[in-house]
This record gives structure tokens, C-alpha cells and sequence, in this order.
């Protein structure tokens, strides 16, 4: 890697009038280093030749395209913080705003077509590492449709999540404490018909829990320790009548009566 100062005249502006002298703005740039093909790794872009500590820092791939912008106030970072594909060209992937070197407001990520596909929006202001502040966090489908939202915090999954099927109808719904799920989850198909309830207890299912199978069936039972427990029964959903029984130990079924 080569290290270079290379002053580039950019654009001359010149303010006059009768009563006074002119003054000049003159915007350029120094390439602050370069990779070893002699293209530019980092530029800084003054808008003003007279202010040498606001500027905007550029870092470039190896290819020439950009891979980042990055605003700086009093050498500090400050304003917008942006990061680019490679390819395609200049097609955002990140972003987020820059408070006195602290994350502030948003964190935005975006696919190569420029696609948004999660947004934070930060609860406080921090400097971890990308999508590990605490937020409240939106994920979405390529189509700019919901997919999930969920309250993040210590980098985890803390508090009431939802998912959902890319035609807009709820998957899931639940509650999660330091990133294991904890509480009742509910379940629906891609139509909206329910499916399933069960209660989780530190990421492992626990307690009473009913199950609508793929061909109707309504199954009744528990949990213990996330396995199956105790006896299992199916009804048929439409009579409500006993279609069978299932007796469950440590998650394996010891036995079948018929009722």
C-alpha cells in the first residue's frame, strides 16, 4: 500500500459584489492513500480550501468503486455514514447517521438492487457493531413487505416479536428475554388459520400446548424440558370426537390405547 498527498483543483467558486473584496471557495481533495495498481484507497474532500477539518473521507475497493463515505466534523465522525456494493456500482448496502462518533437515530440496510431490508431505529445512541445497538428492529422481504419486527437490546432479542408470510399474513407471534424465546407463541398458516400455541420457558417448551396438524387433526398435550410429556391426544377438528391417544416419556411415546 502507498501512501500519497496529491492536491486536485475541483470547482471555483467566486463571490463579488461592488462594496467589497471577492472571495474564493475552492473545493478539493488529497489522496490519502493509495493500493499498489496506483488507485486511490482513501480521499478526503474538503468543500472548503480554508476549512481543513470538515471534510467528507471516500474509501475505495481495489476496483475503483466506492466503499464508503464517511462525514467528518472537526476530524470527527460526524453526519452520514454510508457503505457501497461493489458491485453493482455505487448501490448502497448501509447506513446510518454519525453524532459526535455515536450511532444515532437509524441503521439501514439495503440489498445489491437497492432494496431496503431491515431498519433499526435505535433507542439510544451507541457505537457497536452494525445491527447490535438497541432498536427496534424491521426486517423485510425483497418486495418491501414486512417479514419480522422485534425489540433488540444487549445485541438480543429482547421482548415482543412477529413474523410474517410474504403475502402480509401473521407466521408468529411471541416474546423473547436476552434472545431465548420466553412466554406464549402463537402460530398461524399462510392463509391466517391458527395452528399452534405453546408456551416456552428460556428458549425450551414447556406446559400445555394444542396442535392443528396439515390434515385437520387437533392435538392436545405438554411439554417438559422441550420434550413431549404425559398423554397426547388428537380429536378430530370438525366432530370434536377422540381420534387417538399418545403417551409420551422424555419425548418418546411408550404407549397407544384406544379410547
Amino acid at each position: 500500500m502507498k501512501s500519497a498527498y496529491i492536491l486536485i483543483p475541483m470547482i471555483l467558486m467566486t463571490a463579488c459584489n461592488q462594496n467589497s473584496k471577492s472571495k474564493s471557495v475552492v473545493p478539493y481533495s488529497i489522496i490519502k492513500e493509495t493500493f499498489v495498481n496506483g488507485k486511490p484507497r482513501i480521499k478526503y474532500f474538503f468543500p472548503d480550501s480554508s476549512d481543513k477539518r470538515n471534510y467528507k473521507e471516500i474509501i475505495f475497493y481495489e476496483s475503483g468503486n466506492v466503499a464508503k463515505e464517511i462525514s467528518r466534523i472537526d476530524t470527527m465522525l460526524d453526519g452520514t455514514y454510508k457503505v457501497y456494493w461493489d458491485h453493482p456500482i455505487n448501490a448502497l448496502y448501509y447506513e446510518t447517521l454519525i453524532d459526535h462518533g455515536n450511532k444515532t437515530k437509524f441503521e439501514k440496510s439495503f440489498d445489491s438492487v437497492g432494496g431496503l431490508i431491515r431498519y433499526d431505529s435505535l433507542l439510544t445512541t451507541c457505537q457497536k457493531e452494525p445491527f447490535t445497538c438497541d432498536a427496534i428492529v424491521t426486517i423485510f422481504f425483497s418486495n418491501g413487505k414486512l417479514k419480522k419486527k422485534y425489540f433488540q437490546r444487549n445485541s438480543k432479542l429482547n421482548g415482543f416479536y412477529i413474523s410474517y408470510y410474504e403475502n402480509g399474513n401473521i407466521e408468529r407471534t411471541g416474546n423473547y428475554v436476552n434472545g431465548q424465546e420466553n412466554g406464549i407463541f402463537i402460530s398461524y398458516d399462510e392463509n391466517g388459520r391458527y395452528r399452534q400455541t405453546l408456551i416456552a420457558v428460556n428458549g425450551k417448551r414447556e406446559g400445555k400446548t394444542d396442535i392443528i396438524y396439515a390434515d385437520g387433526v387437533h392435538g392436545f398435550g405438554q411439554f417438559h424440558n422441550d420434550k413431549e410429556e404425559g398423554k397426547w391426544v388428537m380429536k378430530d377438528t370438525a366432530s370434536g370426537k377422540i381420534i387417538d391417544s399418545i403417551f409420551y416419556q422424555n419425548g418418546k411415546s411408550v404407549k397407544f390405547p384406544k379410547e
